[in-house]
């Protein structure tokens, strides 16, 4: 099956960010993962429905379209002074925390009214604040971090166990997502991917494909190709980010601080 290139919204501003994304059914009936690009929020939204869950389809879509909401709803009040005020981090964490408790809520709502019972997803959020990654994510999906030759799982300590959900319209109760915050450099790469992807390439595998990278575009194809040569079965998505550095960025970060001459 020919993999998709979907999940890139129109937009109005200038863009953050050069991000592309890249899913595949594998060899599923149909595909259950879910991906959104907003280049000019600086904000990516990856969901990967549970298979075996009726409507895992439709609980990742939903997923999408709430967390994106929430994002959206902030575009004329308040991110142009994201790029001014770090103390926004706070703020931005917060509406990352919000978004996918809403998003759960909404799930679980849409499946009480309108059934199938069960539908289930996980997500994973990459928000651009200023000089600041937020990340946020409930379940499996992954987000990582190239810089340099050097891959690093982001997500790796925040899988969390105890008595919340762990996965976004689970009736298990209230979901609580795992939140942290990078702070990027230029040429650091992200990648969001469903566990159709990571459960297939080792993370050595991955560092290797995006260290030999090209553009994301390219980047993405390499990835969902080398997991299908190597067997993939399940629905497959890979999402890569790749900040935008303004001039001024560019200029701050050549220059030597005269406080430390």
């Amino acid at each position: 099956m020919v993999p998709e290139r979907a999940g890139a919204a129109p937009h109005s501003g200038e863009p953050k960010m050069a991000a592309c994304g890249l899913t595949h059914t594998g060899r599923r009936a149909r595909n259950e993962d879910c991906y959104l690009i907003r280049a000019d929020l600086g904000l990516v939204i990856v969901a990967d429905g549970f298979s075996g869950a009726a409507g895992g389809d439709i609980a990742a879509r939903r997923a999408v379209d709430e967390i994106a909401g929430c994002f959206g709803a902030l575009e004329e009040q308040t991110l142009p002074h994201f790029e001014a005020h770090e103390l926004a981090d706070g703020f931005a964490v917060a509406t990352m925390r919000f978004a996918i408790e809403h998003a759960h809520r909404r799930v679980r709502h849409h499946a009480q009214r309108t059934g199938p019972l069960g539908m289930t997803t996980a997500v994973g959020v990459l928000f651009m604040a200023g000089s600041r990654m937020i990340i946020g994510h409930a379940g499996s999906v992954r987000v990582y971090r190239l810089r340099a030759e050097t891959l690093e799982e982001l997500t790796k300590g925040e899988r969390r166990p105890g008595p919340f959900a762990r996965t976004l319209g689970s009736a298990c109760g209230a979901v609580q997502p795992a939140i942290c915050t990078d702070v990027w450099r230029p040429r650091d790469c992200y990648l969001l991917c469903t566990s159709g992807l990571h459960r297939v390439l080792a993370d050595e595998q991955i560092r290797l494909t995006l260290a030999t990278r090209g553009s994301v575009e390219e980047s993405a194809a390499a990835l969902v190709g080398r997991a299908l040569h190597a067997g993939a079965a399940d629905n497959m998505t890979a999402v890569l980010a790749q900040p935008r550095v303004r001039l001024e960025q560019n200029l701050a970060v050549a220059s030597p601080d005269p406080r430390g001459a």
